[in-house]
């Protein structure tokens, strides 16, 4: 069976050292992260969309600090990292491309976005909660930015802007190809929403700094953020949920 528990844990260790190494670009850690991500590619194939999002926001965020020199390196080094599928893909290219693999997954549609959405909270009413605290989480950090840690501000964007970069790269995948948006083929998403979920329970004494108005809501904050950690991390029968 395919590893999905340590595609979560790759997804985490991998975004670590690619901070690691954009906070200060040495070889050491450039190796260590792209080791990361060899293991991360080749642990399962779909996460090839995850660590195309770490090359492009390491790309950016190298950009931004004027690190040129080392850009070079570190698109030289991922593009190895790449080369390490292309047996795979040799092999099951054209079993992927098939017709008659993964058969079982839906077109893309509104109801199966959801019914995937599903598997990571009870159900939509509290992911719709859950975007909104997200939103609310982003417009203090851009408000209040010079209150809270400026890592967590670059790691919070990151993990919302890599979440969006999966499910778009998923969805068009499966409108322009064939039909891939399951669960197993976004295991990146765990990842992500836990680093979320961390960033939005913590950020809690870092805003509650600004003015005690905020207290009580941050603790319906942090309260609901427990509840949707609990569930990512407890397995529970799948219900499809159809929006009619």
């Amino acid at each position: 069976a395919r590893g999905y528990s340590l595609s979560i844990f790759l997804t985490l260790f991998s975004t670590y050292l690619l901070f690691n190494y954009i906070s200060k670009p040495t070889n050491k850690r450039l190796i260590l992260y792209l080791i990361s991500t060899i293991f991360l590619l080749n642990n399962y194939y779909y996460l090839i969309i995850a660590a195309l999002s770490n090359l492009f926001c390491g790309v950016y965020n190298l950009i931004q600090k004027k690190y040129f020199k080392q850009i070079k390196y570190f698109i030289i080094g991922n593009m190895l990292a790449f080369t390490s599928i292309i047996p795979y893909f040799v092999i099951s290219f054209k079993n992927a491309l098939s017709s008659e693999f993964n058969t079982w997954i839906d077109k893309i549609s509104f109801d199966s976005v959801f019914n995937v959405i599903h598997a990571y909270f009870y159900n939509k009413y509290l992911f719709l909660i859950f975007c909104l605290l997200i939103l609310i989480n982003l417009i203090i950090s851009i408000k209040y930015k010079n209150l809270i840690s400026k890592t967590k501000i670059k790691l919070f964007h990151y993990s919302l802007y890599s979440l969006e970069f999966v499910l778009l790269s998923v969805i068009l995948i499966s409108i322009l190809i064939k039909p891939i948006f399951a669960v197993r083929m976004i295991m990146s998403l765990y990842g992500y929403i836990l680093i979320l979920l961390i960033i939005l329970i913590t950020s809690v004494f870092d805003i509650k700094k600004i003015s005690n108005k905020f207290k009580p809501v941050l603790f319906f904050y942090s309260l609901l953020c427990l509840i949707f950690y609990f569930k990512i991390t407890s397995p529970v029968e799948y219900q499809p949920v159809l929006f009619s």
